[in-house]
């Protein structure tokens, strides 16, 4: 069993180690995932749809479906963990902030969607 001194120097590095997992969640949270998700979703889903259907990359009808899929996306990781009922409302928000971000990098570009995504991210 740990006593004194021992048990302090185990809660300092628990608590250090939770620190650092914090900072390195709130990195990627903050900073990776906003810019791996403009580009999967805004470049990559709509170049490939382009490329593969009858509808420019500006077709509304386009930019719904990735609107769709991306409240889809979010539907499924949210529902699996709180409930079926919150990831549907939340499926609902993420679809409109979807096509927000779309909108935001057809009229102003990549880095304005992604700086975007990042001030809804904090």
């Amino acid at each position: 069993s740990l006593v004194g001194s021992e048990m302090c120097i185990r809660d300092s590095l628990v608590f250090r180690s939770e620190k650092l997992y914090l900072a390195a969640l709130a990195v990627v949270f903050v900073i990776i995932n906003p810019v791996l998700e403009e580009i999967y979703w805004n470049v990559f889903l709509v170049h490939l749809g382009r490329s593969n259907s009858n509808f420019s990359e500006n077709s509304w009808w386009h930019l719904l479906k990735v609107g769709l899929f991306f409240g889809i996306y979010h539907y499924f990781t949210v529902s699996y963990i709180f409930s079926p009922r919150a990831g549907l409302v939340i499926a609902v928000v993420m679809t409109l902030i979807g096509l927000y971000f779309l909108t935001i990098r057809l009229k102003f570009g990549l880095l304005a969607s992604m700086l975007t995504h990042f001030g809804g991210d904090l």
